[in-house]
């Protein structure tokens, strides 16, 4: 699984004095947030995994991998748990640098990714995976602030998932934005993603998202 970025890097900075959800982002300009007006059938925190997964196969419905992704499910289970890891990391609230809708892409390229990926299931497994991996940069320059009677509170990826942050502060006090730096701690959420894949292949609750059946 590769560890290495082919896009410029991002990063976040955490200071001591910010509490648990203090990360701040350093680098020329970062103090010019963008707020971005996200579609609606984009928006909202997930409650269940059964969520999570309806909205990653609308994402490939909407970008035309729905077939393959399926195809590609049926023989790799593991690969259906990470993704839904990851979109539920995520949220469908993440935006890439256009601003648009960063889970569509990354569902996109990581099946395309599989279906073109030379050699036999094994390559394409790994070529999927790194897709995910890869979209790090993307994740972590994702700015969100909650608004709370104590001051703003800015969401720690290093903490919880934005799923978890979005069900703890509400959908309706937070606020997005794309914020993209240069200092390379690439290695560290390389690490990160790397972990939520590999619990969510495991099958191990991360975000904690829970099914209906579990109250």
């Amino acid at each position: 699984m590769s560890a290495k970025y082919h896009s410029t890097r991002a990063a976040i900075h955490s200071s001591s004095n910010d509490g648990i959800f203090g990360l701040r982002v350093a680098g020329p300009g970062a103090e010019h947030r963008r707020i971005l007006t996200i579609p609606k059938h984009f928006t909202g925190p997930f409650t269940t995994m059964k969520e999570v997964r309806k909205t990653v196969l609308n994402c490939a419905k909407l970008t035309g991998v729905w077939r393959q992704l399926g195809h590609i499910w049926r023989w790799h289970p593991n690969l259906e748990r990470m993704t839904c890891a990851y979109a539920g990391f995520v949220t469908s609230r993440a935006v890439n640098e256009s601003g648009k809708p960063l889970l569509p892409g990354v569902i996109r390229d990581a099946t395309r990714a599989y279906t073109s990926a030379p050699g036999g299931a094994a390559e394409a497994e790994v070529a999927y995976i790194d897709v995910l991996v890869n979209s790090a940069p993307d994740v972590f320059s994702q700015a969100v602030f909650a608004e709370t009677p104590e001051g703003p509170v800015q969401w720690d990826p290093f903490q919880c998932s934005l799923t978890e942050f979005m069900n703890t502060y509400g959908e309706a006090n937070c606020q997005f934005s794309y914020e993209r730096t240069t200092t390379d701690n690439s290695d560290e959420l390389s690490g990160l993603m790397q972990r939520i894949l590999r619990e969510g292949s495991a099958g191990t609750a991360f975000p904690r998202c829970k099914d209906k059946a579990e109250g």
